[in-house]
């Protein structure tokens, strides 16, 4: 089953169908597919081997920064999108959060926990 990825023209907002982050490689699968890029076009263009980004895609293995860079450029989403979905939240998010704590119950209020 293919997680329908859905991000608005401008990079703007980044969310997946079932409001869940799906782990790293089933969002690059999911982008590259939705896009209609062979395994083979979408390593070229990252510059990494067919056989490793298929195991990133499975999950087997890490994505490199540099990959994730490239990988956010190719399928024209934020770097953001890919590091959230390994967990990785923005420093400057952080620092919100933690500023004005009242913003975690409001975000669970608006767009569910």
């Amino acid at each position: 089953m293919t997680r329908q990825v859905n991000v608005d023209l401008k990079g703007l907002r980044c969310y997946a169908e079932h409001m869940d982050q799906p782990p790293l490689g089933d969002l690059l699968r999911d982008l590259r597919e939705q896009q209609g890029h062979t395994l083979r076009q979408a390593a070229r263009a990252l510059k990494v081997d067919a056989a490793h980004l298929s195991r990133v895609e499975r999950g087997a293995k890490p994505a490199s920064s540099a990959v994730l860079e490239r990988a956010s450029s190719y399928y024209s989403v934020p770097q953001e999108l890919l590091a959230l979905s390994r967990g990785v939240v923005p420093e400057d998010i952080i620092a919100l959060l933690q500023r004005h704590p009242d913003l975690l119950d409001e975000l669970r209020d608006r767009y569910g926990s």
